[in-house]
């Protein structure tokens, strides 16, 4: 059960720093929704770097590996 809550803990603080990363361009993109889009900052920020490293990997540039993600 420990090596479980070691792994949910790691994808709740990279989702954490990931919203806090993409808040201010989800804030500027949802301006008029209550909060400012501070909702949408973590699954904003995961979609965009999510089709990034996609289109990145489907042109070739970065390989399609863990290590490259990181």
């Amino acid at each position: 059960m420990f090596p479980s809550l070691c792994a949910f803990a790691k994808w709740w603080l990279i989702l954490t720093v990931l919203g806090w990363l993409f808040w201010p361009l989800a804030a500027a993109t949802f301006r008029r929704s209550p909060g400012r889009g501070y909702a949408y900052a973590r699954p904003f920020g995961l979609i965009l770097l999510s089709y990034t490293y996609w289109l990145l990997s489907m042109a070739g540039i970065l390989p399609n590996t863990a290590g490259a993600l990181w």
